[in-house]
């Protein structure tokens, strides 16, 4: 039926779009978000399966301002959208003549904007066409008992390994992932067993009277580098006594700044925290760990004697690679970075082990801080996750666009699954009103209060401002570029408030 009424409304002259006009191969996140975005009318058909559906409710979310919903079964709508009148089509047979889909179809015409009335001979075409059959009823049974029993399925492995007595045994667990792989793959709980693997599987024992090298100075530094078993983050092959007590002191917050997407601008509000961070009093570490893609030190204007890549090929200790910005943590408004490199195959390519000592190597560099900004790679790929989970605290970005919200909150929801210690904060950047920026943190609120049942932190707006292009072309802070400047007194609320919340 849900074809029929397409036919119908592109009888009209009506572009219409439903999923399975997806190509195949295609990614049908993409796809969904491309056309959310183009779409002038969202018309969610609620039946019996669309209201469980939390990815029919995400799109209806999103597309709130333009719904014209309809009902093909006999179930109330869900209650975010109950407020919103749908089209009664209970039991309709297909007939272009029924007064009730006469009614809908000239609602969606006047929306986009074509004549209510189709040419008389797509009409009688129309009424020729054959109804087409209906799935059967043993079938949609079927499909919903499949999805029930693997909910409960879920549940109960969840239940397993929050009280899994031998996570210690790197075989047992091994044994548990393949079967978490095979029965529940792409969920939360398979990236967090995985997740406890590769840390597991990266820990070695330290050979006992096993030295530190001296550090007196950077010469005998290297020498000693040379002598003591490294692996490829250049911090040694596993953590020494000193670190591990190092480890257990107390440190600053770790904050990373996200996104699903690119261009929404994280690399530059990551880089502008900091900066507000250290003009509040605030020793900070700015970490480009956008792996692959690094370009804070673009945006910085500086030129650092070494970074990351040389972290991981071992040629230097991950503190020894950390750079000074005006004068370094501690001055006025100066901070401390440990900078990327922007198209590094070393960074790009790193093994999923290597990621995650490389995040908890930047939680131990926590400790000489108040806070620490962590730029996370775009996404929400596999680094990022793992980046993400060593962070206290995660800003997801966004801005009005719906593909920017769509993959925001796909961010959000992955982070519930993965990192569900983590502390979500929302702040919704380039919007061109506070009305504007609110509404969009407000959308994705709602989703997420919705389908994740957490409720995120606001961390606020920033306005959409001219001279925050000059300054990155300036390879400036917006503050030293600046700082009466709209966008620069946004983030300065902003770093305030969180500190309030630390």
């Amino acid at each position: 039926m849900v074809k029929r009424l397409a036919v119908i409304l592109r009888a009209h002259e009506v572009t219409v779009w439903w999923d399975y006009g997806l190509e195949a191969g295609e990614s049908f996140r993409a796809q969904i978000t491309e056309e959310l975005s183009k779409a002038r009318v969202v018309a969610p058909l609620w039946c019996s399966e669309s209201v469980q559906s939390r990815w029919v409710m995400m799109e209806a979310e999103f597309g709130k301002d333009r719904l014209v919903p309809a009902r093909f079964q006999s179930v109330p709508p869900p209650k975010e959208f109950a407020e919103i009148q749908a089209a009664d089509l209970v039991g309709w047979n297909g007939s272009i003549d029924d007064p009730r889909v006469k009614a809908f179809v000239r609602k969606i015409c006047e929306r986009v904007g074509k004549q209510p009335d189709a040419p008389v001979d797509m009409i009688e075409a129309l009424r020729d066409l054959r109804e087409l059959p209906a799935i059967p009823d043993a079938t949609r049974a079927l499909a919903q008992t499949v999805s029930v029993q693997q909910e409960h399925l879920l549940s109960d492995l969840r239940r397993t390994w929050e009280s899994f007595q031998s996570r210690d045994d790197l075989a047992v667990v091994e044994r548990f992932f393949e079967h978490v792989a095979r029965a529940a793959p792409g969920t939360g709980l398979e990236f967090e067993v995985k997740q406890h693997l590769e840390i597991s599987r990266s820990k070695t024992v330290d050979l006992p009277g096993q030295a530190e090298p001296p550090r007196e100075t950077k010469k005998q530094n290297e020498r000693a580098r040379e002598k003591k078993p490294k692996g490829r983050l250049g911090i040694g092959a596993a953590p020494s006594k000193q670190e591990a007590v190092r480890q257990e002191l107390p440190r600053g917050r770790v904050i990373g700044v996200a996104s699903g997407k690119g261009g929404v601008g994280t690399t530059w509000l990551a880089t502008t925290l900091a900066c507000a961070f250290a003009r509040s009093g605030r020793r900070t570490l700015l970490v480009d760990a956008d792996l692959g893609s690094a370009n804070v030190d673009v945006i910085l204007g500086i030129a650092p004697e070494t970074d990351l890549a040389a972290v991981i090929a071992g040629w230097v200790e991950l503190e020894d690679a950390i750079a000074k910005v005006n004068g370094g943590a501690g001055s006025t408004t100066g901070f401390d970075v440990l900078p990327g490199r922007s198209g590094s195959g070393a960074l790009a390519g790193l093994p999923a082990e290597e990621v995650s000592r490389l995040a908890a190597s930047i939680s131990a560099l926590a400790i000489p801080y108040d806070v620490v900004v962590v730029d996370l790679p775009t996404g929400i790929g596999d680094d990022a996750l793992r980046m993400a989970r060593a962070c206290d605290e995660c800003i997801v970005v966004s801005t009005d666009e719906p593909p920017s919200m769509t993959d925001a909150f796909a961010f959000l929801k992955v982070l519930e699954g993965y990192a569900p210690s983590v502390r979500p904060w929302l702040l919704a950047n380039m919007a061109d009103t506070p009305v504007a920026g609110r509404r969009t943190i407000d959308a994705l609120l709602r989703a997420s209060k919705t389908f994740l049942k957490r409720v995120p932190l606001i961390a606020g707006v920033v306005l959409r401002d001219l001279n925050v292009r000059a300054a990155v072309r300036a390879q400036r802070t917006i503050f030293s570029f600046d700082e009466t400047t709209q966008a620069a007194k946004d983030v300065q609320a902003i770093a305030n408030k969180l500190t309030a919340e630390m």
